[in-house]
């Protein structure tokens, strides 16, 4: 932003602040997030005083003091309005008030104070997400001039002590399909995303302890055909968010759409910040009548299939995500990684995990390849035990395969303290 002031950086900060960022802290029991599933129906897992210190806690406690870092930027001639949040901007003769309860209401308003009348330009952000009725009033006067969305409007005048500035904002109901360009979608008002709360059952670890992998939600996933879809498309969704019979501040209901039905009052939405200790659903699968029940025998034969092959695993290792291999001790000499078909992938000349047994006697390694992996051939060791000679030849191009060997009780008898390496070699 200070290289090029454009409107887009603060769209973006103010979508991460409020959706990501203030969702990832606790303010009734202290605590930090690691891990935001998207998946509907789970949850989040927080940290408590004293009992974990992962590298979330450390930005998490770091965030907050930054916050007020981009509500306001020096421009050669004024000042940029970048985030509607309660605040006063101190800067030599000028003292700048803001007043608003964004998002609880749509508008937000200034106040000024300067030592003498002084000539500068309030930029004030215009929000991506105001297609229409953005306003300005100076002292109550209405204030004509020209933005679009994403832009900054440049209110240039002679200021003086006591002048206001009211800015209207107003927000409305839109919906955004996931980026892999899936029938999944999120709902937001303004830039908040809303999600409706799934119930506070099986939460195992939803305060975290001390231990290595505490950070991560081990409850329970429920299954995705069980998880409400909408018999809509992504153009009528935002007719049926209507305003909550409560009249409680950015809450609303999902009406008439839910699969299964939920009933006369519709499904229950508010901001997925200020959601917090629950199970939660803010992704959405939008269908048809004619697509939902194959949809559904498909997701709940898929379900099955990951929940065996789930209970059935005794440790795994996401490749190419950081944490997971720092988990498992990745090691390795010419390592690359990068994105493929929506998956990533771990190369190198030679690469190294350890893995986790539980006292087993029996067990088979499971890997993931490409499909259009070709012209390699590498040897699969466990601890020293050559398991297997891999050779691949592009035999599923577009997709991925999985290969799996079985480990003989020599290949198991090389852990050590329940450590098992694995190395591929070529």
């Amino acid at each position: 932003f200070q290289g090029q002031p454009q409107a887009k950086y603060a769209d973006y900060y103010e979508r991460a602040l409020y959706n990501h960022i203030l969702a990832s802290i606790n303010p009734s029991h202290p605590g930090y997030v690691y891990f935001t599933p998207i998946r509907p129906g789970h949850y989040r897992v927080y940290s408590q005083p004293g009992q974990g210190f992962w590298c979330c806690v450390g930005t998490g406690m770091e965030n907050p003091g930054l916050y007020g870092k981009l509500v306001y930027a020096k421009a050669k001639d004024g000042v940029y309005v970048n985030l509607f949040v309660p605040s006063e901007l101190k800067d030599g003769d000028l003292t700048l008030r803001q007043t608003t309860k964004f998002p609880d209401e749509s508008r937000t308003g200034l106040t000024l104070k300067l030592k003498r009348p002084t000539r500068m330009t309030l930029y004030l952000r215009h929000p991506a997400w105001v297609s229409k009725g953005f306003a300005i009033k100076v002292n109550g006067k209405p204030f004509h001039i020209q933005s679009s969305p994403s832009s900054y409007a440049a209110v240039t005048r002679t200021w003086k002590t006591g002048d206001r500035v009211e800015v209207a904002l107003p927000m409305r109901t839109t919906v955004e399909r996931l980026p892999d360009g899936s029938d999944w979608v999120s709902i937001l008002r303004g830039p908040i995303v809303l999600a409706t709360p799934t119930g506070t059952q099986d939460q195992p670890g939803l305060l975290a302890g001390a231990g290595r992998g505490d950070h991560i939600a081990h409850g329970p996933l429920v299954p995705l055909d069980r998880m409400p879809a909408l018999l809509t498309s992504p153009e009528e969704l935002p007719r049926h968010v209507v305003r909550d019979p409560s009249g409680l501040p950015m809450r609303f209901r999902l009406m008439d759409v839910a699969v299964p039905d939920a009933g006369a009052e519709g499904l229950s939405l508010m901001p997925f910040y200020r959601l917090q200790e629950s199970r939660y659903q803010m992704v959405w699968n939008v269908t048809t009548k004619e697509k939902i029940a194959a949809q559904r025998a498909r997701l709940a034969e898929e379900e099955r299939a990951k929940l065996a092959r789930d209970a059935a695993t005794i440790d795994r290792v996401a490749v190419g995500e950081q944490q997971p291999e720092v988990d498992h001790q990745m090691t390795g000499d010419g390592l690359e990684t990068g994105t493929y078909n929506g998956r990533r992938w771990r190369h190198g000349r030679t690469i190294q995990y350890t893995l986790n047994l539980h006292g087993e006697q029996a067990a088979d390694l499971e890997v993931t390849y490409s499909g259009d992996d070709a012209g390699r051939t590498f040897g699969l060791y466990v601890g020293d035990v050559l398991v297997a000679t891999q050779e691949l030849k592009g035999e599923k191009r577009g997709g991925f395969f999985e290969v799996r060997y079985g480990l003989s009780a020599a290949a198991l008898a090389t852990a050590e303290n329940g450590r098992l390496t694995v190395r591929f070699v070529g």
